[in-house]
């Protein structure tokens, strides 16, 4: 069992998702980091399997993380938003400990 809190402290509002064919996609807020992936939510529906490229920041003094994932679950609808989980692929050591660094920082 597991538990997460929601995110408010504005250290991921510079979320950046791009589709590997397509421009990038607004996130609108909720983002939860976990240690596999991220949840966040989005104004448009993303497509499951689809392949994204990621860049998590938390200011300027952590820099910025690069990780590519592909979406597992999309829920929702236009009018209040989709519910976007994203699993990251192929974690270098050196990545995992940044996003593990980041989740450190998310849950203070």
């Amino acid at each position: 069992m597991s538990t997460t809190r929601l995110d408010t402290s504005g250290i991921f509002e510079g979320l950046k998702l791009s589709s590997l064919s397509s421009q990038p996609t607004p996130v609108t807020s909720g983002v939860r980091l976990r240690p596999t992936g991220v949840e966040f939510r989005s104004s448009e529906a993303l497509a499951l399997w689809t392949e994204m490229s990621v860049e998590l920041g938390a200011g300027t003094s952590a820099g910025t993380v690069s990780c590519t994932g592909v979406v597992v679950s999309c829920s929702g609808n236009r009018h209040l938003g989709f519910n976007v989980s994203l699993v990251f692929l192929n974690l270098s050591p050196q990545t995992q400990q940044h996003v593990d660094l980041l989740m450190m920082r998310q849950a203070l």
